[in-house]
């Protein structure tokens, strides 16, 4: 497990880095309104990968120790078209973007879908490196991309991006059905209602807890977009793509965690591993964002733009915020790995009905810095509803989730030991 915790954590420290640069080039290129426009569109077209993940998410994991999958695959991408469809017409009918946009989000949505199904099956079978690698190569390939284009053809426009993700997208889609290939047999149950039912049922509830978390992420993003200016909205979202690099190290916990315990029947085991995960999570977390404290103004704005100056009061507001969301991660996805949605549910609820309460009242008086503070208090909520439920239901003491001294020497010796295996 540790050779994927930390092959996943290498993952994510690239996924992180590339993201980054392709913030630095559509920042610079595209100016604060551009990455207002990305900012919106990534969060539409996560908004549809939600709806379609009732039965190609994080339902697909749990089924596939269960189910062939052939028949997960099958059902799951049926549901992904039927979902890229009912998207399209919900946006052509509220004239949400203009049209050719909408066409673009419609199949955009579908391409990250199927993307999604692929990564699910294959962290369901534990092939956790293979997953990884996409999920690289989607960001990776992204980058170049841009680079490409922004730098040697000069097509600054914000159509730029989305044709790229075009590109990215597909062969994604490309390398996933490399890796499943083997995975699938020509063995049928023909149970494809139930399968679906039973996907829905599962999916159903932890889709609810995954759109009340989105929500609770990204609501402020919308409520910029109605009551602040495109650029402030830009460097909100820019910032906030910044603060949640610090979140790499939880996510790729949780990722291996979760399906750890979707494979295994011993909840006293996956309650051990819980806890270790979340104190490594806090210490990695905090060491991660104490040094964006360190950076003056001008580094951002010299990185960004000048548009982008009140970045570091941003990522100061978020602080709180991001620390409690990378400490209780793991502790979502022990919920969601012993399917139990509804903590999950309920703790995200109680962030966006913080964030929609708030963030009406606040944020078209106090523009960005508001909807930063709003997110801290939403996250820091949402992480206390988590950590009751999982100290009540696991019979576990809250001291056992502080980090401790060992716990460093532990993490130092775990590397030590991934890089000589590697090097043998």
């Amino acid at each position: 497990m540790i050779k994927s915790i930390v092959n996943t954590i290498s993952t994510r420290f690239f996924t992180a880095v590339f993201n980054f640069l392709i913030l630095l080039l559509t920042a610079n290129y595209l100016g604060a309104e551009g990455r207002g426009q990305i900012s919106l569109l990534l969060s539409t077209l996560t908004i549809v990968l939600l709806f379609s993940s009732f039965v190609g998410g994080n339902s697909l994991i749990f089924l596939t120790p269960r189910k062939p999958t052939t028949e997960l695959l099958i059902i799951s991408y049926l549901w992904a078209v039927f979902i890229s469809v009912v998207c399209y017409f919900t946006l052509y009918i509220t004239h949400s973007f203009p049209e050719l946009l909408i066409k673009h989000i419609s199949v955009l949505a579908f391409m990250l879908s199927v993307n999604t199904i692929h990564t699910s099956l294959l962290i369901g079978k534990e092939k956790i490196k293979a997953a990884n690698f996409i999920n690289l190569f989607q960001v990776i390939g992204h980058f170049f991309l841009l680079a490409f284009c922004f730098l040697f053809l000069r097509s600054l426009h914000f159509s730029t991006f989305i044709y790229s993700l075009y590109l990215t997208y597909g062969i994604s889609c490309m390398l996933g059905i490399y890796f499943l290939y083997p995975l699938l047999t020509k063995k049928f149950s023909f149970g494809f209602r139930g399968t679906l039912r039973m996907a829905l049922t599962i999916g159903t509830i932890a889709q609810l807890a995954n759109i009340f978390q989105f929500l609770n992420y990204r609501l402020d993003v919308y409520l910029l977009d109605r009551f602040d200016t495109l650029s402030n909205l830009g460097i909100y979202s820019s910032s906030v793509s910044i603060a949640e690099a610090a979140l790499l190290f939880g996510s790729s916990f949780a990722l291996v965690q979760f399906s750890k315990i979707a494979n295994s029947t011993n909840t006293d085991q996956s309650r051990i591993l819980t806890i270790k995960l979340t104190r490594y999570s806090t210490i990695l977390t905090l060491l991660a964002y104490l040094p964006l404290f360190v950076f003056p103004d001008e580094f951002y704005t010299f990185l960004l733009g000048k548009d982008f100056l009140e970045v570091k009061q941003v990522l100061f507001a978020l602080f709180p915020g991001i620390f409690f969301l990378g400490s209780s991660v793991t502790i979502s996805h022990f919920f969601a790995g012993i399917g139990n949605y509804k903590i999950n549910a309920l703790a995200s609820f109680v962030g966006l009905l913080l964030t929609f309460c708030l963030g009406i009242i606040f944020i078209p008086d106090y523009g960005v810095i508001a909807a930063a503070w709003i997110s801290s208090i939403s996250y820091t909520a949402s992480t206390g509803v988590l950590l009751g439920a999982f100290i009540k239901n696991s019979k576990t003491k809250i001291t056992e989730l502080f980090p401790r001294f060992e716990d460093l020497s532990f993490l130092q010796k775990s590397i030590q030991n991934v890089r000589h295996q590697r090097n043998r």
